[in-house]
């Protein structure tokens, strides 16, 4: 049908009117609801957050000294310009989420310089760190992987005239990119790499594309439909996640502690695990099974006693927990196989709650303290020095009467009654420090008349100093287990800050068993 070209002037021309003179109204399009408020802050949480506060708990379970650790700037190294060019925020907060036998002092220069330029650096006893970190984003692989596909047609129908198009298509892509992050850790005093701690984990990031078109036209005129969607994972949340993992098994390659067991499904560290096994045979069967008793413990059989001597009550646990097991052999395979299974949170809130029950106990015992004893150790170097109960005896053998300068200083220690011994050097020129028990020896539960060789490793060695400098050796041996006070009072290396009686005071006043421990002191004699 033929059109008339002057009727459809007059109605462009009337509906014009119409629009301007507001008989007819277009409807305003509504802005989405979700855009009318801001939404309530939520709390982030990460899939590794409970791991964090987990390897928390195996400090704490392993009695593991607090360390002091900075971390360098860590930065993006790759040409990613989108990802964050700096990430150490990202670090401090997962090292603050640990728990407090992991000490995180910043790394702030400027701000450093300008409280020493106030005199504020002055009145304040700065702490420095024991280890540091240092790594950084160190791959960033975009879109290596992309794959996309696309579908559609067209169709014609209705001939010359009047004819109408048709037109359906379907797309889709997805690519996949990878971030890599690598951390190492190194001691302050020297910056030197500490073997073994360094991590390196990749993340993929994928991202999808999905459209559909339809369009439809007659005589060449026509609309086109369009729907499309993105889906990005994101990056700066990867990365999070990356620096979350890593500082995880960084730290507790550097604990040697089972941190796998933090994570589900997270493969065993071949190293760890093979440091344990190691140090496990080289203990006597008395400690052994010390050992053993206590991880039963912590695989819920309280009923097991930590008495070094295997008894039913051992050996029925050890069935229950192996019943496969043909044969008990106290070798690192057996000690493995039970920490492997550890209740991390199990063994967390019983080790608190026996650290607990022995203040209880010493409290309901307290006596005053008796006045200072003999040693009886067989050395004729022993001096005296204050023992609060005179019943516990502790026998030092193969010290010399006098050294050398610059001799090895190594001696036995054997106990007349089930204890806990604690060793430390004091020496007038460097200061005070704890030498057994260290990370390389860490059961120091003895049995009576058990004899153990200590400084006498090749990571503990304890040699004379100048004739001018004083020099002693301090045994502490106790019914009940000190490491939290000895943890807390004496960190790291040698302090002048901190002597033998700052340890005692500190027992006495949480009154754990002020009758159940007992101290010497014994005098390092040198050549003049």
């Amino acid at each position: 049908m033929k059109q008339n070209p002057n009727i459809l002037l007059f109605f462009i021309i009337f509906l014009s009117l119409n629009l301007l003179s507001g008989c007819v109204t277009v409807p305003t399009p509504e802005i989405d609801k979700k855009f009318e408020n801001l939404e309530t802050p939520t709390k982030r949480i990460s899939q590794f957050d409970n791991s964090l506060e987990k390897l928390g708990k195996l400090l704490e379970i392993y009695q593991i000294e607090p360390v002091a650790i900075q971390a360098k700037p860590i930065v993006n190294y790759t040409a990613g310009e989108t990802l964050p060019s700096n990430i150490t925020i990202m670090v401090s907060s997962a090292l603050a989420k640990i728990g407090e036998r992991i000490v995180y002092l910043p790394y702030d220069p400027s701000y450093f310089l300008n409280e020493h330029g106030t005199g504020g650096a002055q009145t304040i006893g700065r702490r420095l760190p024991d280890i540091f970190l240092d790594g950084g984003i160190t791959e960033y692989d975009k879109d290596i992987d992309r794959v996309s596909s696309r579908a559609g047609g067209d169709i014609a129908v209705g001939g010359g005239s009047g004819s109408t198009d048709l037109g359906v298509s379907r797309s889709a892509s997805q690519s996949m990119s990878s971030i890599a992050l690598d951390f190492q850790l190194f001691r302050y005093s020297d910056t030197s790499a500490i073997h073994g701690t360094q991590s390196s984990n990749s993340i993929k990031i994928y991202k999808q594309n999905k459209s559909n078109d339809f369009s439809f036209a007659i005589l060449m005129s026509g609309i086109s439909l369009n729907g499309s969607v993105d889906k990005t994972q994101g990056e700066h949340a990867a990365i999070r996640l990356l620096v979350e993992m890593s500082i995880l098994e960084t730290l507790g390659k550097y604990a040697k502690v089972p941190y796998w067991l933090c994570v589900n499904g997270m493969a065993a560290d071949k190293n760890v695990v093979q440091f344990h096994k190691d140090a496990f045979n080289t203990k006597t069967d008395q400690q052994k099974i010390a050992i053993i008793q206590r991880q039963l413990r912590y695989l819920r059989y309280p009923n097991v006693q930590i008495s070094g001597v295997l008894d039913e009550t051992t050996i029925a646990a050890l069935r229950k927990v192996l019943p496969n097991m043909p044969k008990i052999q106290l070798n690192g395979d057996l000690y493995v196989k039970l920490w492997s299974n550890m209740d991390i949170d199990f063994a967390y809130s019983l080790s608190r709650q026996e650290m607990l029950g022995q203040k209880i106990a010493a409290t309901r015992a307290a006596a005053p303290p008796a006045a200072p004893t003999t040693s009886t150790s067989s050395s004729p170097a022993a001096s005296s020095a204050p023992a609060s109960n005179t019943k516990l005896g502790l026998n030092v053998e193969n010290i010399k009467s006098v050294y050398k300068v610059g001799e090895r200083v190594t001696f036995s220690v054997a106990p007349t009654d089930s204890g806990f011994l604690y060793v430390f050097y004091d020496s007038s020129k460097d200061g005070f420090g704890k030498v057994f028990p260290n990370k390389y020896e860490r059961d120091n539960f003895l049995k009576p008349n058990q004899k153990i060789k200590v400084a006498s490793s090749k990571h503990v060695v304890l040699k004379t100093e100048s004739a001018r400098v004083n020099e002693k050796v301090y045994f502490i041996y106790s019914r009940n287990d000190l490491a939290p006070i000895v943890n807390q009072t004496v960190g790291d290396g040698l302090s002048k800050d901190v002597n033998i009686q700052t340890i005692i005071s500190a027992i006495q006043s949480t009154n754990i068993g002020n009758d159940a421990y007992i101290v010497y002191g014994m005098d390092i004699n040198k050549e003049d």
